[in-house]
């Protein structure tokens, strides 16, 4: 049986990080599964994440967009909260984001990277950042703060209608549109 909320983190690298991550997001959703995605990394994020208490599955195509096609493929819960396992990501948002799929019966809930990490942005990445939110924001009539947000939740109606083609990175983009 699958469980009501799982939170899914896709890595690449995220040996010094990913207990961290795993640890904050069961405190903050002690009744979700997490599940970690190790999309092939070459340090021990497998081995950590397993010691943290989460499941461990591997995701052999390399790219971001391919291991969110395989979360979305694989995964049952009614809430699917993917986060980045490399804590840029604070869990303030956890039940917020949550609550809007479950009872607020939104199909996607975006979350925002921490302060810290957003200050460290370079300023190509920044400027793009803002432009496509607000091409977003204007376009779409919504009120999103990071539009290429790593933290993010989907229902599983999304997850089974949404056509997801990209490889990389720009499957933020891609989930917006």
């Amino acid at each position: 049986m699958s469980s009501i909320i799982t939170v899914c983190i896709p890595c690449l690298n995220e040996e010094s990080t990913i207990a961290k991550v795993i640890a904050d997001w069961h405190s903050a959703l002690p009744e979700a599964e997490i599940t970690v995605y190790d999309n092939g990394s070459d340090d021990r994020t497998a081995e950590e994440a397993a010691r943290a208490g989460a499941s461990v599955k591997m995701c052999y195509a390399r790219g971001k967009g391919n291991v969110i096609r395989q979360m979305f493929e694989e995964e049952t819960a009614s809430c699917l909260i993917i986060v980045d396992g490399d804590d840029t990501y604070g869990t303030e948002c956890a039940r917020l984001m949550a609550d809007d799929i479950l009872k607020r019966g939104f199909d996607m809930s975006i979350g925002t990277r921490n302060e810290f990490f957003d200050s460290e942005l370079s300023a190509t990445h920044d400027f793009g950042n803002r432009l496509v939110r607000w091409l977003v924001n204007r376009l779409c009539r919504t009120h999103y703060s990071d539009v290429m947000s790593g933290c993010r939740a989907f229902s599983r109606q999304f997850r089974i209608a949404f056509p997801a083609e990209s490889r990389g990175f720009e499957t933020e983009t891609e989930m917006n549109i």
